[in-house]
């Protein structure tokens, strides 16, 4: 048996090269016919959903040639980091803006958007705003040309924080970490922290994608300071109507709540409730148990105004239930959903009529129009200047967890070609994201969810395709891959993708380099996969691990609630981040060639 190419372990060579010439022919063919079609005629043919919940089962690429930025405004700029400079870089001015954004209705492919045709306004015209952050060199000259998007993980900077050993959500401070030689003195980074991506001279950009997250960025004026010193970047879409009425949707929700300590007993429900409509509590021990309803006397529901994030539990939210775990507790008849008389752990679910879906694939549709926008536009429909016209000449993603799963869904659902055929990301890094996608364009998402072993067991987004390449799942019989659309089109970024052990007991991460019989799947080319043992989910930072544990010869102690009874990895991981993405920049430009691979396989003989 012989190694794979771009692999550090032994397993089967990855894609014949005749393979790879046949899918560049027939990508060139296709986006010959998409840019000279003016009809439909040469677009692919939708089927219908299943449902109006999920997009159409198309596994065809279909990109969507009629949408894009209408308005960037920018509503305050200044220098960052409180002026701080970065080596020959200089100093980093920030922009913070509200973007406009449309698609039309009469779009051929618009429907692979979830509800998207049923948002739009009299005039067929989809119009959605999300917030926008920007870093960049304050002297354009000082620019490397590289554009690093971050995937902000619910409306959070960790890519941002562990690329420059610093603090999450801060564009402010300035605090650079200290790692002493003896067992005191660390010091944390806050702010820029080390500075790493600023002193390479990347511009940042950061946008609002979660579409139950508010804008924070609506005001006329805005500003980084003391007080100030990150905007959230929130999402405002608009409310999809039945096709046929143009009336109100509604639908069947289940929201949840888990008991993991002895005093939460709030549960906030993630869209606004019918008003009168019925509804129903019911708890369980696991999630394959049966549920048992709750008496209508042990619980209240109390109805939010809907300006907060999705399952906030106050009357900010769109509403929530307060739950007597007390009184439960005490009544015999729930006993089998109970642990030794306790509810900890127990699974509560709140079943009720929602009213008035969103299109939440948007969110990656915008993601898509924004980078275009940047990268080639000198203005807007309105005249507004692009804030970074003309420094970008490489585009490269990166998040972690939720956000490194949100660029696997951005790809699979074929968004890296934009409205005008043109790739939107040259390469991307994501991190702990497993096998897995999200919760996001679908009737009634919900992007932050993800399926785990207890916890919202049954929300969608582990499904076929897990891994890059295209495949026939031998328990669907489904062909497809993560990669398979922009393969099509010829618009596949390179990708690097990380992950931690945890990801393999949590995230299912075997199955991006196995199928669902445990064998050895090829890795295309253009991917590397890595696996570093002893790491966490979330890259540890050496001066936070050095405050934490000062003294490595002393034993942890962990708390009883904990979720193992062995202290979490202490293992400095960031410098291996900074390392990928290097790396990983310098594949896309040209000057380097990729790492090896690392990871594990199953080396099955033939």
């Amino acid at each position: 048996m012989q190694k794979a190419k771009g692999e550090r372990q032994i397993g089967r060579r990855s894609w014949p090269s005749r393979a790879a010439m046949a899918v560049g022919i027939a990508a060139s063919i296709n986006l010959v016919l998409w840019g000279c079609s003016s009809n439909d005629e040469l677009q692919p043919q939708i089927p219908l959903a299943r449902s109006p919940i999920v997009a159409p089962d198309l596994t065809t690429a279909c990109p969507i040639r009629n949408s894009g930025i209408k308005t960037l405004i920018t509503k305050g700029t200044g220098l960052a980091f409180n002026g701080a400079s970065f080596g020959s870089v200089g100093t980093y001015t920030y922009y913070l803006a509200e973007a406009t954004a449309t698609l039309s209705v009469s779009d051929h492919c618009a429907a692979m958007i979830v509800d998207a045709p049923n948002a739009g306004d009299a005039s067929g015209t989809v119009t959605y705003k999300f917030d926008v952050v920007i870093l960049t060199p304050t002297d354009p000259s000082k620019a490397s040309g590289t554009l690093l998007y971050e995937v902000n993980n619910r409306t959070n900077t960790p890519s941002f924080a562990a690329l420059n050993d610093a603090s999450g959500q801060n564009l402010f401070d300035n605090t650079q970490p200290v790692i002493p030689a003896a067992a005191s003195g660390a010091v944390a980074g806050v702010g820029a922290g080390n500075g790493f991506l600023m002193r390479r001279g990347m511009t940042l950009v950061w946008s609002g994608w979660q579409g139950d997250r508010p804008q924070t960025l609506t005001a006329a004026n805005a500003a980084i300071t003391a007080s100030q010193k990150w905007y959230p970047p929130g999402m405002t879409l608009p409310i999809a109507k039945d096709p046929i009425t143009k009336g109100s949707v509604t639908g069947l929700v289940q929201d949840e709540f888990i008991a993991d300590n002895a005093s939460s007993n709030l549960l906030g429900t993630y869209y606004q409730r019918l008003a009168n409509s019925p509804a129903s509590l019911t708890v369980r021990k696991t999630p394959l148990a049966a549920p048992i309803t709750v008496d209508a006397s042990l619980w209240t529901y109390t109805a939010g105004n809907g300006t907060a994030e999705g399952g906030n539990t106050t009357t900010n939210g769109f509403g929530f239930v307060t739950i007597n775990r007390a009184a439960l507790r005490a009544d015999s008849k729930y006993a089998a959903a109970l642990d030794a008389g306790s509810d900890n752990g127990a699974i509560y679910h709140f079943n009720y009529t929602a009213v008035d879906p969103r299109p939440f694939g948007l969110g990656f549709l915008g993601i898509r129009d924004l980078i275009s926008y940047l990268k080639n536009e000198t203005k807007d429909s309105a005249g507004n200047a692009n804030p970074i016209a003309g420094r970008t000449k490489t585009t490269l993603a990166t998040g972690i967890s939720q956000s490194g799963r949100v660029i696997r869904d951005f790809l699979w659902q074929g968004l890296n070609t934009d409205a005008n055929l043109r790739q939107v990301f040259d390469g991307v890094l994501t991190l702990v994201g497993g096998s897995r996608k999200t919760y996001t364009n679908y009737r009634w998402a919900k992007p932050g969810d993800y399926s785990r072993q207890q916890e919202t067991h049954f929300v969608p987004g582990d499904q076929f395709p897990f891994g890059f390449g295209v495949i026939t799942d031998p328990i669907s019989g489904k062909t497809d891959g993560i990669l398979n659309k922009c393969q099509q089109t010829n618009h596949c970024p390179k990708v690097f993708q990380y992950d931690s052990p945890i990801e393999f007991g949590g995230a299912r991460a075997s199955l991006i380099s196995t199928d669902g019989m445990g064998k050895d799947v090829p890795v295309p080319e253009n991917v590397r996969l890595f696996y570093a043992t002893g790491t966490s989910h979330g890259p540890q930072q050496l001066a936070n691990n050095a405050l934490s544990q000062p003294d490595y010869s002393v034993d942890r102690t962990v708390a009883a609630t904990a979720v193992s009874a062995s202290p979490g990895a202490l293992n400095a991981s960031t410098a291996l981040y900074r390392a990928l993405l290097v790396n990983l920049e310098s594949w896309v430009k040209g000057t380097a060639s990729p790492l090896a691979s690392v990871l594990v396989r199953a080396l099955f003989l033939q």
